[in-house]
């Protein structure tokens, strides 16, 4: 009866988000390793200080979305990219993302606020889906959030280099509606974060993590 009213107010679906965001965040950020490499709802629940069942949904959510591969008898596992997905995400990003920036420098409302301090889990994702609900068009923004759950995981999570000063560059050049700008900061910042990306799977498949 109280698991049942939990779904009736919207509690458990609101954890649920909370737990989805955490986990995928933290598998963007570090890979395989996320969760120190024990990927358990026990394990998973108690870091995140939530109860089991909203973390249950959540890792089923993210096996949906292909993020997740089920081992039978040991739970999931991070699904680990190959380099032919790093290179065709980002053949995506940049024909949609320099778009999303120029078109949000466009409009005179859009004022988007300072991107996420550099180096937290997620920080990257949150900053580009930002830009994406700030361009206008909801297709548009409605395929770079689909591009952004397809899962481009190295060992060791999404790179090393920090761009926050990118993001930075970024935001200014769309706030003070520089749209020339914005479609090139992106464009450059995308082949950065390709580079970074590509080397960091390089390595994890040279060595063998």
């Amino acid at each position: 009866m109280q698991e049942h009213a939990k779904h009736t107010d919207g509690t458990l679906d609101r954890l649920s988000d909370v737990a989805y965001e955490q986990i995928r965040a933290e598998l963007v950020h570090r890979g395989e390793k996320a969760f120190g490499g024990r990927f358990t709802e026990h394990q998973i629940a108690v870091q995140l200080s939530l109860s089991r069942t909203p973390v249950r949904e959540a890792i089923q959510r993210l096996h949906l979305e292909g993020w997740l591969e089920e081992r039978p008898g040991t739970g999931f596992t991070p699904r680990r990219s190959w380099m032919r997905d790093v290179l065709d995400i980002f053949e995506l990003r940049l024909l949609l993302e320099p778009l999303a920036a120029m078109l949000a420098a466009q409009d005179p409302t859009v004022m988007l606020a300072d991107p996420p301090p550099a180096g937290a889990p997620g920080s990257g994702l949150s900053f580009h889906l930002r830009v994406a609900s700030a361009c206008g068009i909801s297709t548009l923004e409605d395929a770079i959030f689909q591009i952004s759950r397809t899962c481009v995981l190295s060992a060791s999570g999404g790179g090393s280099a920090d761009f926050g000063s990118d993001h930075a560059a970024i935001t200014a050049a769309i706030n003070r509606g520089d749209a020339e700008h914005s479609w090139e900061a992106m464009s450059e910042h995308l082949l950065r974060v390709r580079q970074d990306r590509v080397g960091s799977l390089s390595a994890t498949m040279d060595t063998g993590v």
